[in-house]
């Protein structure tokens, strides 16, 4: 415990492994080179690490997946075999036949094998040993650090994964089996949620636990946390279905709450294909400038640094599309066609992903 305050990061879908002598994954160290990056575009923090004021710690929910996959791949089971065992499996069942199709095995590294497949674990097999695994490590955190001192940020299906584990963590009556150490809001508040594109709507579909929208996962008086950050991309697929948006009307937060305590940030400026790219979202001016205000007291920059910042990032922005459209109409190549041919198939993917949901 270095510093007065700590971030606990929560990355997305994928394969997040990391060295047991290493503090953070690939996923941590991603955030701290953004964040630096973005440190030194003003000139009274050139010099400094955001691990000069904050600690970091990553929780690294992917290796839950990892055995899976590994156990399935062994065992040589289908998808198809072992969700039919699955007692309540229907809609992710359905779901996977609409993206994928039922006849996958476990020898790829295909985007299903490393990505959808995390969604199809989390929602059934292996998703309550991950939220009672973060359940503790926020509550040791919050036991240790105090109220008002723990930040969490979190990517894509990491989103779902802290609003559920939240809400369990608060609402005891939620928690029957009493498997979490509870929180009190009034006591143990958390200092900032981060939800960076942000899937907890598409997942409570599925897995059917309490609404974002009825939630205590919310800012404020009567919320587990003092600020909310909800961020999307407007071309991040993975965000064009049911788009967490509370309405501003009382029924979610007061609107005193929702005025001061919750912040709706939609980025634009496309610098690599993936839009849903962490690194992307967490270097966009619009992103990191609000987390360093509210992750470093003293964080004071001049408006005219901000302004500044935003228009470098837009001018190589603009180099960054150019290198883009030259490699996808210029030189395509077998590996580009398939890199942009997988992102479309991801967007038909949640589209027809969409269309389920509309019918459940």
């Amino acid at each position: 415990m270095a510093q007065e305050q700590v971030v606990l990061l929560i990355h997305g879908m994928g394969s997040f492994a990391k060295a047991p002598d290493q503090a953070l994954g690939k996923f941590g160290e991603s955030f701290v080179t953004s964040i630096n990056t973005s440190l030194k575009e003003f000139e009274k923090f050139k010099k400094k690490k955001i691990t000069d004021y904050v600690d970091l710690v990553e929780f690294n929910y992917s290796v839950f997946f990892d055995e899976m996959r590994n156990k399935m791949a062994k065992n040589g089971q289908t998808i198809q075999t072992r969700l039919a065992a699955i007692q309540g499996a229907g809609d992710i069942s359905s779901l996977t036949a609409t993206l994928i199709g039922l006849d996958k095995n476990f020898n790829s590294d295909s985007m299903f094998y490393t990505h959808w497949l995390d969604v199809i674990f989390y929602t059934t097999l292996i998703g309550n040993s991950i939220r009672v695994s973060l359940g503790k490590q926020i509550a040791q955190l919050v036991n240790e650090y105090g109220q008002d001192k723990v930040h969490v940020v979190a990517h894509s299906l990491g989103t779902a994964v802290l609003h559920d584990t939240l809400h369990l963590l608060y609402r005891p009556e939620s928690d029957p089996e009493n498997q979490f150490s509870n929180l009190d809001i009034g006591q143990h508040k958390l200092r900032s949620i981060t939800m960076i594109a942000n899937v907890s709507r598409i997942l409570n579909h599925f897995n059917h636990l309490t609404s974002p929208y009825n939630s205590i996962v919310k800012p404020g008086s009567a919320g587990c946390t003092s600020s909310f950050f909800n961020v999307h991309h407007e071309l991040d697929p993975f965000t064009w279905i049911s788009r967490f948006s509370p309405p501003q009307n009382g029924t979610w937060v007061t609107e005193a709450d929702y005025e001061n305590c919750f912040s709706d940030i939609q980025t634009r400026i496309v610098v690599e294909p993936n839009t849903h790219s962490f690194t992307a979202y967490v270097s966009d001016p619009l992103v990191a400038a609000p987390l360093l205000y509210q992750l470093i007291e003293e964080f004071d920059p001049k408006q005219s640094e901000i302004l500044a910042f935003k228009q470098r990032y837009a001018n190589n922005a603009k180099g960054s599309v150019r290198e883009i459209t030259d490699s996808l109409f210029k030189d395509l190549d077998t590996s580009d066609i398939q890199h942009w041919t997988s992102w479309l198939n991801t967007a038909k993917a949640v589209q027809a992903a969409a269309d389920l949901i509309e019918h459940l």
